[in-house]
């Protein structure tokens, strides 16, 4: 039962917002799709202050990247100084979030430019954290096939911007996209 300080609101038909005490919880019919790690516990509302600690963690291993995009934004901007994180840095990062359930290990940069990767993984695997990268694929060599399967690596997600050599030259930079099939055929291979 709603009291005097609760309200309905409907800004958008699809969408539906309970608002309480001023915090929002919103209610979606995607939101039944997501993992579990991306909702708010059971009667949880979300307001200013978070209550929980955060579960799905993303956390950029390298802002390096190998390629220069059209469609990215470190091709064109200004950045901070180029930087890889070894695993010292990295796990004092990660343990600030005991409740991590999932990692994403990327961000503006290319993860397999980070040369411990491997290792950052099979730490991340230790706490059975699930772990996920998004990579460009164009230095998806066999010694990266077979570190990426052996260090229990859960999704590898790969960024293709174009099914033609000619289209993705031109988005990427560079005429990769072989280079990149035979890369992600030796992965299954590997897997």
């Amino acid at each position: 039962m709603l009291s005097n300080t609760d309200k309905t609101t409907v800004a958008n038909p699809s969408t539906l917002t309970l608002q309480k005490n001023n915090r929002l919880s919103p209610v979606l019919p995607e939101q039944k799709f997501l993992p579990d790690a991306y909702r708010l516990p059971e009667g949880s509302l979300r307001g200013a202050v978070i209550e929980t600690e955060p579960k799905v963690v993303f956390i950029e291993v390298t802002n390096r990247c190998n390629l220069l995009c059209q469609t990215c934004p470190r091709t064109y901007f200004q950045r901070e100084p180029l930087k890889s994180l070894s695993t010292r840095e990295f796990i004092i990062i990660a343990e600030q979030f005991p409740q991590m359930q999932r990692a994403l290990l990327h961000g503006i940069g290319e993860p397999l430019l980070n040369q411990d990767l491997p290792e950052i993984i099979q730490y991340l695997k230790g706490r059975d954290v699930e772990v996920i990268i998004n990579s460009n694929g164009t230095l998806l060599t066999p010694q990266w096939q077979e570190k990426i399967i052996e260090s229990g690596l859960d999704q590898y997600r790969c960024s293709i911007d174009g099914a033609k050599d000619e289209t993705y030259a031109r988005i990427r930079g560079a005429n990769l996209l072989p280079k990149l099939r035979h890369g992600l055929q030796g992965l299954l291979r590997t897997k």
